[in-house]
């Protein structure tokens, strides 16, 4: 009995044989733009040789630690924290603990959450403009406005002194 467990099942008739054509790898085709050595064309280089797409992005990157930076200089001190604000990023709720001077500007939309690091930080909302600038995704939408958003509730507004 030295056929295996696969030759045995094909036999009786419980599968199909493999397609000989099938198992052969396919070739490679070259990126578009790419001459015969592969090398990209002189089309997407720009100066000192550089592909546009990588100047790009060194130039994102230098825009998003312009952004950090102004970020960890201007935030503001959260200190202790004494009030939870929940907010919403994508489509999880977060919490954070900021003064209750702090809550009452990120409710009036004086104040903006921003991401950093692993975190958010609080910053005012000129300096927020600013790193929308450089980097939009950093920058959390402000919260609506109670009733903004359907009209049915806009006679049964949110308290402003509401505590979660």
């Amino acid at each position: 009995m030295s056929e295996s467990l696969r030759s045995q099942l094909l036999k009786a008739g419980l599968g199909k044989a493999p397609d000989p054509k099938a198992s052969k790898p396919k070739p490679k085709s070259k990126p578009k733009g790419a001459d015969a050595k592969g090398a990209p064309a002189k089309a997407d280089q720009g100066k000192g040789g550089q592909p546009k797409a990588r100047r790009k992005s060194a130039l994102a990157q230098t825009l998003r630690e312009q952004a950090k930076l102004i970020i960890e200089q201007r935030r503001l001190p959260r200190g202790q924290g004494s009030c939870a604000y929940h907010f919403l990023d994508g489509k999880k709720v977060r919490k954070l603990y900021v003064t209750e001077a702090q809550r009452d500007g990120l409710a009036a939309g004086a104040m903006v959450l921003v991401r950093h690091g692993a975190g958010f930080e609080v910053i005012e909302e000129k300096v927020a403009e600013k790193i929308r600038e450089l980097d939009d995704r950093l920058v959390l939408p402000k919260p609506q406005a109670p009733g903004e958003d359907d009209p049915a509730y806009a006679d049964h507004p949110i308290p402003d002194d509401l505590d979660w």
